[in-house]
């Protein structure tokens, strides 16, 4: 797997589209092109352009060009089927969940975010991370360490899987299980807590930030030390009070925030049953799912 742009990511998680360019440089097409695009899907962003640009997300040409997926103008609903497919195709993800300091929500952040997933997500539990404890679950009921990943996942409301870590689970063991979690659930998330797991390879990195001034700056540390890797950052609001401004943050960190999570006291409710907040009216929920959208479309 490659990481991805940071730009890109936080692009996805503000505009919940997808990009399709039709490559066509024969001027007397264009008008049979958009009409073949009139019954597509709203979340389309269509454009028609002479070359690809490099910030489609899928590609398409009239039959007869070597771009992309072939347009079938006489059956435009078959050139749409082979979009979905692309799409869905690349829906195989590990994410990385990072908290710059403890206490900032980054384990509610990666359960909720598998969760979003449906049934193809899965949580993974990095040594210490506490997603046992924040579950309520007994820990040693099964572990990551059994050859049967989809047997060792344990079942949790509204249909994720979670894959907690052995009392002496070790970090380095991180990279392995991801990679063979993802081959059973397309949608991995890790929970690493405040490291980068050694070996891990990511689509994506999440920060997760708490807006005060030493949660900037264990982010900016966590930045520093791993610049080669591409991260989103999100601001979370555990509480109330004593919270910095989006730019003054910005300015400690050094990189654009993605995304910011409201404080949501239905959240640490559900926290202190060990559930998962699953109403889709909720703000805090809403952003959740924006970001996975976000992820799945990397």
């Amino acid at each position: 797997m490659t990481h991805v742009t940071s730009e890109c990511l936080l692009r996805r998680c503000h505009l919940d589209v997808i990009r399709v360019a039709v490559v066509c440089d024969d001027q007397s097409r264009r008008l049979e092109i958009a009409r073949a695009f009139d019954r597509a899907p709203a979340s389309w962003d269509v454009s028609i352009h002479d070359s690809a640009p490099a910030d489609a997300d899928i590609v398409v040409s009239p039959n007869g060009y070597a771009h992309g997926i072939p347009l079938d103008l006489d059956d435009p609903n078959r050139t749409f089927e082979a979009i979905e497919s692309s799409l869905a195709s690349r829906l195989s993800r590990v994410v990385a969940v990072l908290g710059a300091r403890g206490g900032c929500g980054c384990t509610s952040v990666a359960l909720h975010l598998a969760a979003a997933a449906g049934p193809e997500g899965c949580l993974v539990e990095a040594p210490g991370s506490g997603v046992a404890e924040r579950l309520l679950i007994d820990e040693e009921s099964c572990d990551w360490r059994e050859e049967d990943v989809v047997r060792a996942a344990i079942p949790i409301a509204p249909g994720l899987r979670v894959l907690l870590s052995p009392r002496d689970g070790d970090a380095g063991e991180i990279a392995d299980v991801a990679a063979r979690a993802v081959r059973e659930f397309p949608f991995t998330v890790v929970d690493a807590g405040r490291t980068w797991p050694s070996g891990l390879l990511a689509d994506a990195a999440i920060v997760v930030v708490p807006r005060n001034v030493a949660g900037a700056r264990g982010a900016a540390a966590l930045l520093n030390d791993h610049e080669n890797v591409a991260v989103a950052v999100i601001t979370n609001r555990t509480g109330r009070g004593g919270e910095m401004s989006r730019q003054d943050l910005q300015r400690i960190i050094g990189r654009p925030i993605a995304l910011d999570f409201p404080h949501t006291p239905a959240l640490r409710d559900a926290e202190d049953d060990g559930r998962l907040v699953t109403s889709p009216f909720l703000a805090w929920s809403r952003r959740i799912e924006r970001l996975c959208r976000a992820i799945k479309r990397l």
